[in-house]
Order: structure tokens, then C-alpha cells, then sequence
């Protein structure tokens, strides 16, 4: 895997990028969405990637890149749609490096997932990151791509997703 820093030292930047690959020797192209600097998820801020599935029909991959200078350790917890923690992974990067990990549900023992979520964090200090999420569907191999989102609070922290409806009106710290 691999990453490509572009830094405009005037004007504009307008990039565009795909990856080609060839898993279970059939290929595929997948568009490779551009990010902007602002989209970086910082140190101690977790970030969430939601709508991930995994079964016999499509895998998701968790993929993060280190836009630090940094060797940092990115912490990936595993949720299904109602909060449960399936489990973690952890991908340690080298300075401005990339990681994809492949099949994130079922290295943690869970190969059905319907409808899961990751929360990505680091707690390296001055560490900063991108992480996205690629689902594939194995009959096609059409692929599609979520981006991280920045969290303005820890949603399981203090309960608010437990199912109890009477919290569904209290606002998120």
C-alpha cells in the first residue's frame, strides 16, 4: 500500500487518484478519494466510520494514513449497530505511512456484521491521521468508500446509545 503527499507551493491543487487491484486474481479499479489537510483526525480525538459490512458477500477494509511526522499507533474498536464492542485493532505507522487492514470484522471473530461501525483514534501526542473504510462486494467487486468522521463527543462514553429511549432526549455532553 502506499500514500502520495501533494503540497502546492502556489495555485491550486486538482488531483485525482485510483488503485487497481488484483484479489482472487480477478481486477478491479476503485477511485481514491482526495483529502484535504483539514480532514486529518488529531491525537485524543476519536473519529467514526459508519455503514460497515462484512459477511460471505462483501468485505470491509480499514484503511489509515499517517499525516504526522510521527510513528504513531492508531486504535481501530469494532461496534455493531447497536453500540456492542466486537473488538480492536491496533496499526502502528512509521512517519507519513499507510496501512490497510483487510477483512477488519473477521480478524476479530466476527465474520457477519450487518450494519457495524469503527471509531478510530490515536493517543500518540502531536500524532495525526486519515482513516476510511472500503467495503467490497466479493461477486462483483464493485467497491465503495466511507471516510472518518470527526466525533464531537464520544457517543458511548456515557450510555446515550443504550437503547433506553427515555436518554434519546438528552443532548451529548
Amino acid at each position: 500500500t502506499g500514500a502520495l503527499r501533494i503540497v502546492a507551493t502556489s495555485g491550486t491543487v486538482v488531483a485525482t487518484a485510483a488503485e487497481t487491484k488484483e484479489p482472487s486474481g480477478v481486477w478491479m479499479q476503485r477511485h481514491a478519494r482526495i483529502r484535504a489537510v483539514d480532514e486529518q483526525v488529531p491525537a485524543f480525538h476519536p473519529a467514526s466510520i459508519i455503514h460497515l459490512t462484512e459477511n460471505v458477500d462483501r468485505r470491509t477494509d480499514i484503511g489509515v494514513a499517517n499525516t504526522s511526522g510521527l510513528t504513531i499507533d492508531v486504535a481501530v474498536e469494532l461496534r455493531d449497530a447497536a453500540g456492542a464492542v466486537l473488538g480492536r485493532r491496533i496499526a502502528q505507522l512509521l512517519p507519513f505511512s499507510h496501512q490497510e487492514l483487510g477483512g477488519i470484522f473477521s480478524s476479530v471473530g466476527h465474520p457477519e456484521v450487518a450494519d457495524g461501525l469503527a471509531r478510530v483514534t490515536t493517543t500518540t501526542p502531536g500524532g495525526s491521521f486519515f482513516a476510511y473504510a472500503v467495503v467490497t462486494d466479493l461477486g462483483t467487486r464493485d467497491s465503495w468508500e466511507m471516510p472518518a468522521e470527526l466525533m464531537a463527543a464520544d457517543l458511548f462514553a456515557d450510555g446515550f446509545e443504550t437503547g433506553d429511549p427515555s436518554r434519546w432526549a438528552t443532548s451529548a455532553p
